[in-house]
């Protein structure tokens, strides 16, 4: 393919197929630190073969792959989305799976506590009221 047939890192045809399909495949990508099986993301086996075929995802040993980093900046070039909200953390040990489970947990915590009152956020105040003592 020459290089008058490319469209920025592309080449015409891929171009053409990442305009289209760019926003389908936001948020369901998994991120490029992550391997992870077929079965572990949220695209029909048809995606997964086509961007396989386009060199978007490699095969990393049997039965694992990786999406690539021109992936997800076609993503965002194509379709005008920010980069965090492309791809996701699939794979459960990557860097990113491991802060993201923190954050969900914290998360968990936090929403707990403020639920069932039994701790007090920070720069809150509460004040405790004994029974039988009047002021």
């Amino acid at each position: 393919m020459s290089a008058d047939n490319r469209v920025g890192g592309l080449d015409y045809t891929d171009a053409k197929w990442m305009s289209v399909n760019a926003a389908s495949l936001a948020g369901s990508v998994p991120d490029p630190e992550c391997r992870w099986s077929w079965s572990d993301v949220d695209l029909d086996r048809s995606m997964l073969c086509k961007l396989r075929e386009r060199g978007f995802i490699v095969k990393v040993e049997e039965q694992e792959w990786r999406a690539t980093g021109e992936l997800i900046r076609e993503i965002c070039n194509y379709g005008g989305i920010s980069e965090g909200e492309v791809a996701e953390h699939v794979c459960g040990s990557c860097p990113g799976c491991i802060q993201q489970r923190i954050e969900a947990r914290r998360e968990r915590r936090e929403r707990r506590e403020r639920e069932d009152g039994s701790r007090v956020g920070p720069g809150e105040s509460e004040q405790a009221e004994l029974p039988g003592v009047e002021d």
